[in-house]
């Protein structure tokens, strides 16, 4: 299974002599993972009950760190690829909240790997400008294979 790729960082259509270039294997299911956690709640017009609630529960006063998190944990275990939440945290300091997490996920050969993730999103106050500065910058690397 493949996918057109996405700039990581402006989530642009990426061009490479003319052409589009496609996403496949860990990648792609790296780059589902981004685009589900960057989807607001009632953003996609075909279905807008799905997309992670950032103004309704993660841009509020006081933070509730166990409603953010169990949002985020719904939105990366319903991404096509990912098997199993093997770890997540998400934790306060100040108006910052950090996401870490790993996935075991299937590259589309059938072979399972590890993926983590880390992101930041730099303020917990409702504004345009922070809306999706957590994904923006979320960066997931392999970490190894599972037998």
């Amino acid at each position: 299974m493949n996918d057109l790729a996405l700039d990581p960082q402006t989530n642009d259509l990426i061009l490479s002599g003319g052409r589009l270039e496609m996403v496949d294997g860990l990648e792609l299911v790296a780059q589902r993972l981004r685009v589900r956690l960057n989807r607001r709640l009632g953003e996609w017009i075909w279905d807008t009950r799905r997309g992670v609630p950032w103004l309704e529960t993660v841009f509020v006063r006081p933070p509730n760190i166990s409603a953010i998190s169990t949002a985020l944990k719904s939105e990366i275990i319903g991404t096509a690829g990912v098997i199993e939440l093997l770890a997540f945290e998400a934790t306060r300091r100040g108006s910052a909240l950090s996401v870490r997490f790993e996935v075991s996920a299937d590259d589309g050969s059938g072979q399972v790997t590890r993926l983590r993730a880390a992101g930041e999103v730099t303020t917990l106050e409702p504004s345009a400008s922070s809306l999706a500065a957590l994904f923006i910058l979320l960066t997931i690397t392999p970490a190894g294979k599972i037998l």
